[in-house]
């Protein structure tokens, strides 16, 4: 591993050359980390070389800079990351580069990967989050090859609106695997509605049940008007008076009897609305309870209607 490094040391500029060629370089912040990262690379101050080629790196993710960005994690044994970058280096690694540099940096991805497993992870719905492990990878589809420590490792993948999947495996040392993860859709279900609230129907019913009770003490009272007033007019006539025009004898009473017959009506009216609108308000609760109560939707609908001859209340009904 040292004779490699060393070698790959010692091609650092002709590598940035050739990668960067025929672009004219300039002295710019890339230039200047890149030559920071080198002097230190050489004097063997490898965390400091990391450090100046990750500055590099996050501005332009080309490869000559992460082939020397591996280099300095190999002299720290960070071989995971190592392999990742070089890989990305010869992943997009120009034809024109200097054939021996090509393959010194294959020899050095060839002893990087004797020492790792690889995995080729695949993802059927692009953007997805991967990790391995707890160390996240980056976002679906992956372009590169993940590197491992050998051994069991756990693949999972997740973005939002798909179930997160998760894929176990054991990676042996220089082995490669590909791992398939195949994200499902979650399936929304509508929340089942809370069942109705029971108090509707015992209002009904019980404000039914008085109205239909009021409704025929009203017509009993308008019955008893209309015996009072036919009473009087039963009398008068048989004491040979009359009340059209009030003459004769009992005619005196004609007023009573006449106040009678005027209050039958306005009381059997207002008596048959209160009977049929209590009585459709208590069918109304009574459907209201019986009915199944799996729905918050009211099973019942009330309407009245009113005429000249009287009034009701009409009462429907789903089921």
């Amino acid at each position: 591993m040292e004779i490699l490094l060393t070698r790959l040391i010692a091609f650092t500029f002709a590598l940035a050359a050739s990668l960067l060629a025929p672009s004219v370089v300039h002295a710019d912040e890339v230039d200047d980390a890149m030559a920071a990262g080198e002097e230190a690379l050489r004097s063997g101050r490898f965390a400091e070389a990391e450090a100046a080629y990750e500055k590099a790196f996050a501005i332009r993710p080309s490869p000559d800079v992460a082939a020397n960005l591996a280099q300095a994690e190999i002299g720290q044994k960070k071989n995971i990351e190592a392999a990742e970058h070089m890989s990305y280096a010869l992943r997009l690694i120009p034809a024109t580069t200097k054939p021996e540099i090509r393959k010194a940096m294959e020899s050095l991805m060839g002893e990087l990967a004797s020492k790792l497993g690889g995995l080729t992870i695949e993802v059927n719905v692009a953007g997805a989050e991967v990790f391995v492990g707890t160390r996240r990878i980056g976002t679906s589809p992956l372009a590169d090859r993940v590197f491992v420590e050998p051994g069991e490792v756990t693949i999972k993948a997740s973005i939002d609106g798909y179930e997160p999947v998760e894929n176990k495996t054991k990676v042996a040392i220089g082995g490669s695997e590909t791992i398939r993860l195949v994200l499902t859709k979650k399936q929304t279900t509508d929340p089942k509605p809370e069942g109705r609230p029971s108090w509707p129907g015992w209002l009904m019913g019980g404000v039914g049940l008085a109205a239909a009770g009021a409704g025929a003490g009203t017509l009993a009272a308008g019955s008893i008007k209309r015996g009072d007033a036919d009473d009087i007019a039963d009398a008068i006539n048989a004491a040979g008076g009359s009340c059209e025009p009030p003459t004769g004898p009992g005619s005196e009473q004609c007023a009573a009897g006449i106040e009678a017959a005027d209050a039958v009506a306005p009381l059997e009216t207002s008596g048959v609305v209160l009977v049929s609108v209590g009585g459709a308000l208590l069918v109304a609760g009574i459907i209201y309870l019986v009915l199944p109560n799996d729905t918050a939707e009211p099973p019942v609908a009330l309407a009245p209607w009113f005429t000249s001859d009287g009034g009701g209340m009409f009462v429907g009904a789903s089921f």
